[in-house]
């Protein structure tokens, strides 16, 4: 870029002659510095044209560009093929080095440059990525049965291989040093067998055995590169050190590894619990702490990266509770493309370094001899290894490996992108000899490509062969069951279609083939329907039990459960699930509430005193989170179990046993209440607000599909909402309970009273505290007096429905307000604090406060007239909340007392609360509480109190016809059918139905005319 200056220079001092004036410029300054001189005046000197240099664009760019684009191309083709994907990628690169050496045009969009990368740049790039995404996706609570299978094989077993790869080399190239025989071992007993556990997961084979070969690469990926820190300096310097310094140098950089990894994973893992549904910065931590962890490990702290990362990944992946469970998804897809992305690379740059660094100039025809003999003694030694551990592998252990298994742990000892990696690095690392340094990775290149053309390709036969993807009788007809009512969907769909005044002329033949062809049984699915033999018990055994699983996993995506107790849960099952005929009735789950118990109780034992108590609260909320999630995803799979499970006698025992076993987690849940009050009201009091938080984001979300909220609006309430959900990580794991006055004063019935009389019912009020399973009240005895709870639980039964009562609601009212003996029995669900007002001074004040009196007519007229209207259609359809909500707004109806008969709208609903009424038509009487009917003139006895209320439901459609999924009429009912369903049965019927006393009494039949399309 200095030429034309340098010309202008010389052409200033010939026409002048004076130097000094030259020196005017400051490139002639710069290079004077350097060294460089004018020549004397009359010397002769050699004058060259200097072209002008346009600096190019960064190739590297493009090519990675487009070796990205050809890897989405080449996945995109191979789909539904046997084509392992690595192996396209690796003859696509050597085909590009191909081309680069014959076209030197070419070349510099090739990626040539890249084949000269630097090789520390190399491992630190694409290692985390592939170490990372590799622990992260593992299953953790699998990989623990499996793991010192793995720790065997990756271990003892790798260094066996190691040492026979090694000793063969040595014998083949007797030139190359032990160092470089053992290092060529090391590097090429990794094994990465991805296409191998991908075949297995898709064919349905047992999880432990194909998380017992992805662990064991896992692992032994960490072994082969502490053997690789270990030999690269010896082949580099020539000679090994002491045995002494060899054991310290392995002992360093495998000892310490695993703590950095951990302590590094606690960081993340603080730092992800801060952050809340932002998947960006919850994506970004673990990229930076993967990346770091690597980093510092082998460029800080001198011990294995590689294992860091597995680790770190592992550590993460056992506790991935703290990522946000609408993050997790896309933290798992970002994860697997960027597995994607460095694979791609890898391999690419593989084929092209060995094309044009390696093939050309070292490798001979005895090299591709050798590399056959390699393959099939790298599966020989492979077999050996595995026959030293047998007795072990088969006998001592305790998830035992038959012959059938080892055989495919054998064959699926794939390698891969991290033995490809360290053979790059070998290679472009410029103080090994070049000799050995392209050999070594013409090597490991081909047995990554033998393997993956021959044990990949041919692995699924194997598995066949050895019935190892056999699919249980149970799987294979639900299967059938599920193509079947797919294919009667697609032909009701294409019935009404077929009839449609826009779609009825499609072209049928080629919508058969597009939709009903495709849908078909899979090869391993199609045993004869003769030959398939199941055991009832142990097919609903296994559906109850996926159901609950699916039960779970929806309280984990709604906030309702946090990730470590779902995980807890769904590994228990797992368990569960491969012992025929047991059943996961919570017993399981004994050890973490006795443990939470014990440390609570023994908190004054010396040495125990000084536990940090944020520690112990935290596994006490913990165990009451996890019985409380068990009970609600039973209290699911109970309302599902008809859909289940066909035999209706099976359905029932079923049935009871989950009931039974909610009724034991309830059980076992009490005394927490007694022994940890604050710490089971922190715990309920985030459930409830999340659950709270859940609906009105579905609202949101709602509203804008109805086109009723635009874009902008809808993401400004939804922030809101989840900067309200993620305030609730702040909320204590302790709370103390209200203040019993506070409460008193802030509910509604004390607040529609003047001054004078509210501080007559706080004069009144007798605090009152009752143990846990106290009678509070018995049925048919006299009401002592009213009572309202401030704490605690209180269970209300009758001989039509049990109720729960909690902090705010009044108890024994109808027995005050009319002096009548108790209905309802009334235990204490918990330790219950509550108010106690005698029955005869709380009247005194009714008599005198007329507007105190009506708030507590309508309070116990909106209880009367739930349970009524729930047992009838259309309010049956309504959520309970709903259902209560609407209650809320009805009204006492001013009756006459005088005898004077009333005629009744039909456009409302009507609830005889209290007193008696009389049809003055049919004579029929009519006893509180009951439902009345809106055709009949009635005459109302003095005392008697009627609340109405709107016939139609005051909410949306979506609302009322909402059908709980699971249930029986789920299965069958159309979207389309809910409304004529619902216009038909109101029609039909009426909306009150003809109860007549109680809500449990029996309904009159009726012989009722359908039409043609009505639905019942």
């Amino acid at each position: 870029k200095n030429a034309r200056v340098i010309e202008k220079m010389a052409e200033h001092h010939t026409s002048t002659g004076n130097v000094h004036e030259a020196e005017g410029f400051g490139t002639w300054t710069w290079l004077k510095n350097l060294g460089w001189t004018w020549p004397e005046r009359g010397q002769l000197v050699e004058v060259v044209e200097i072209e002008e240099h346009h600096e190019e664009p960064p190739h590297v760019i493009f090519f990675l560009a487009a070796v990205i684009g050809l890897g989405c191309l080449t996945r995109h083709l191979l789909k539904g093929t046997r084509v392992p994907f690595t192996l396209v990628c690796f003859i696509l690169g050597v085909l590009i080095g191909e081309f680069a050496l014959t076209y030197e045009a070419f070349a510099k969009f090739a990626g040539t440059s890249v084949a000269d990368i630097d090789p520390e740049f190399f491992l630190y790039v694409f290692l985390p990525l592939l170490i990372f995404e590799s622990a992260y996706s593992t299953d953790t609570h699998t990989f623990k049965f499996v793991f010192i299978h793995s720790a065997l094989l990756a271990g003892p077993g790798l260094v066996i291989q190691a040492g026979l790869v090694g000793l063969f080399q040595k014998i083949i190239y007797p030139d190359w040093p032990w160092t470089a025989a053992f290092l060529f071992g090391s590097i090429l007993s990794a094994t990465d067998p991805v296409a191998v556990v991908s075949l297995l997961k898709e064919l349905g084979t047992n999880k432990k055995i194909s998380t017992l070969i992805e662990g064991e690469s896992l692992l032994n990926d960490g072994v082969a590169m502490v053997c690789f820190n270990v030999l690269v300096p010896a082949v580099v310097e020539g000679k090994m050190g002491t045995f002494w310094e060899t054991l310290w140098a392995f002992v360093r950089f495998a000892s310490f590894a695993p703590i950095w990894g951990c302590v590094a994973a606690f960081v993340a893992l603080y730092c992800l619990n801060k952050v809340f549904n932002d998947p960006l910065i919850e994506v970004t931590i673990t990229m930076v702490g993967a990346y770091l962890t690597f980093y510092l490990a082998e460029g800080v702290m001198g011990v294995s990266g590689v294992l860091s990362l597995v680790s770190f990944g592992l550590f993460v992946s056992s506790r991935r509770y703290a990522i946000s469970p609408e993050v997790e998804h896309f933290m798992h897809e970002f994860w697997e493309l960027m597995a994607f992305l460095a694979n791609t690379l890898v391999f690419v740059i593989s084929g092209v370094i060995i094309r044009t660094k390696g093939v050309s100039y070292i490798i001979n025809g005895m090299d591709f001899v050798y590399l056959l003999i390699l393959y099939v003694l790298c599966n020989i030694f492979r077999a050996l290894m595995l026959a030293v551990f047998y007795p072990v592998l088969t006998r001592v252990l305790k998830y035992k490996l038959d012959v059938a298994n080892l055989a495919l742990v054998c064959w699926g000892g794939l390698r891969g992108a991290v033995g490809l990696a360290l053979a790059l690095v070998v290679k472009n690392n410029p103080a090994v000899p070049e000799a050995i340094g392209s050999r070594i990775l013409f090597h490991v290149a081909g047995i990554v490509v033998l393997t993956l053309i021959v044990n990949g390709s041919t692995t699924q036969n194997l598995v066949n062969a050895l019935q190892l993807a056999a699919i249980p009788p149970f799987r294979q007809l639900s299967m059938r069951r599920a193509v079947y009512h797919i294919k009667k969907e697609q032909q009701e769909i294409r019935s009404e279609l077929r009839v449609d005044g826009v779609m009825a002329d499609s072209h049928w033949e080629i919508v058969k083939h597009l939709t009903v062809d495709p849908i078909a049984l899979p090869p391993n699915y199609t045993s004869p329907k003769e030959s398939i033999e199941v055991d009832p018990k142990e097919k609903a055994r296994q559906r109850i039990l996926h159901a609950f699983q699916i039960h779970v996993r929806k309280q984990y995506e709604d906030g309702l459960l946090g990730g470590k107790a779902v995980r807890t849960l769904i590994a228990h099952v797992d368990d569960v699930l491969e012992q025929p005929g047991q059943w996961f009735d919570g017993e399981q789950l004994s050890s973490y509430w006795v443990g939470a118990m014990f440390i609570r109780k023994r908190m004054n034992l010396p040495g125990l005193k000084y536990i940090h108590a944020h520690t112990i609260d935290k596994d006490v909320a913990f165990a009451y989170e996890l019985g409380n999630g068990f009970r609600r995803a039973q209290q699911g799979v109970l309302k599902s179990v008809d859909a289940l499970v066909e035999e209706q006698q099976l359905a029932g025992e079923i049935k009871r046993k989950i009931q039974e076993s909610i009724e034991r987690i309830i059980s076992r849940l009490q005394p927490f209440s007694s022994l940890h009050p604050n710490i089971v009201l922190a715990t309920k009091t985030k459930h409830v607000s999340r659950e709270i938080l859940n609906k009105s984001r579905t609202a949101i979300h709602g509203l804008q599909e109805q086109g009723l909220l635009e874009d902008v609006e809808a993401a400004v309430l939804r922030s809101q909402v989840e900067i309200a959900m993620e305030n609730l990580r702040s909320v204590p794991q302790r709370l103390r309970n209200q203040d019993g006055e506070r409460i008193l004063r802030t509910v509604q019935w004390f607040a529609s009273a003047d001054r004078d009389i509210q501080n007559q019912i706080a004069a009144l009020a007798q605090p009152r505290h009752e143990p846990e399973k106290a009678v509070l009240i018995e049925a048919g005895k006299d009401v002592p007096g009213l009572m309202l709870v401030t704490s605690g639980v209180v269970r209300m039964e009758t001989a039509d429905y049990t109720t729960y009562i909690g902090p705010g609601r009044l108890f024994n009212l109808y027995g005050v307000l009319t002096i009548t003996p108790s209905t309802a029995t009334v235990h204490a669900q918990s330790p219950v604090s509550l108010f106690f007002f005698a029955a005869s001074p709380m009247r005194e004040i009714l008599r005198r406060s007329v507007l105190l009196s009506k708030a507590l007519w309508h309070i116990y007229s909106v209880r009367a007239a739930y349970n009524i209207l729930r047992h009838q259609v259309p309010w049956s359809f309504l959520p309970p909340g709903a259902l209560h909500m609407q209650c809320e707004l009805g009204q006492l109806f001013a009756l006459p007392r005088d005898g004077t008969l009333v005629n009744l709208k039909q456009d409302y609903v009507y609830v005889l609360v209290h007193g008696q009424a009389e049809c003055h038509v049919t004579a029929e009487n009519y006893i509180a509480p009951c439902a009345l009917k809106t055709t009949d003139s009635l005459q109302f006895s003095k005392d008697a109190k009627m609340f109405f209320l709107p016939k139609t439901p005051q909410t949306s459609l979506d609302e009322v016809h909402k059908i709980e999924s699971g249930s029986p009429v789920g299965d069958i009912i159309h979207a389309q059918a809910v409304k004529p369903l619902f216009e038909t049965i109101k029609t039909a019927l009426g909306f009150a139905g003809s109860q007549k006393r109680a809500p449990h009494d029996e309904y009159e039949m009726h012989s009722i005319g359908f039409g043609s399309e009505a639905i019942t």
